[in-house]
């Protein structure tokens, strides 16, 4: 074997060769972890379930592995805990069939002060771009209502209710 794979060890996985397999990733996440026997993906959650695994001699045969991270070596998160940590301490491995609480930052990790500041420059960015956009909305709103004809469309934003009295009517 040439990849030596300890309990709890993460892989994304792929296929060295797809041309002789019908829908080779149908019902795979492609993200395995090894149960000390045999790298088990988690597309289903557990072995009993029909998941896809493999052994180690099938791993160095079929597959092609990149190493993520060892389970025992990380913490469960929040989703939202990656805009305060290093990439490198953070791992997600959520996929279709699991896309919740598969989150998980290394033990001992650190806050990065450089990768909060990037964060908050990119909200600050995000929130001028959707000001800028929601004051042209409002512009092109106010000119629909100035030049309201029997032939203007007029559709209601998320929110807005479309029924002939609402509250939203008070003034």
């Amino acid at each position: 074997m040439s990849i030596n794979m300890k309990t709890k060890d993460i892989f994304m996985w792929y296929y060295k060769d797809t041309k002789e397999k019908f829908e080779p990733y149908h019902c795979c996440s492609r993200i395995a972890i090894f149960d000390g026997e045999k790298l088990v993906d988690t597309f289903w959650g557990n072995i009993s379930r029909g998941s896809r695994w493999f052994t180690p001699e099938q791993c160095d045969k079929d597959l092609e592995l990149f190493y993520l991270g060892n389970l025992l070596d990380f913490s469960p998160c929040d989703k939202s805990d990656q805009a305060m940590y290093d990439d490198e301490d953070f791992m997600d491995i959520s996929h279709k069939n699991n896309n919740r609480g598969n989150c998980y930052l290394r033990k001992g990790a650190s806050k990065s002060k450089e990768k909060m500041t990037k964060v908050l420059k990119r909200n600050t960015l995000e929130l001028e771009r959707r000001c800028n956009s929601a004051k042209s909305e409002y512009q092109r709103e106010l000119n629909k209502l100035e030049g309201l004809t029997p032939d203007t469309y007029v559709y209601g934003i998320d929110g807005v209710s479309l029924d002939d009295e609402s509250y939203q009517d008070g003034e």
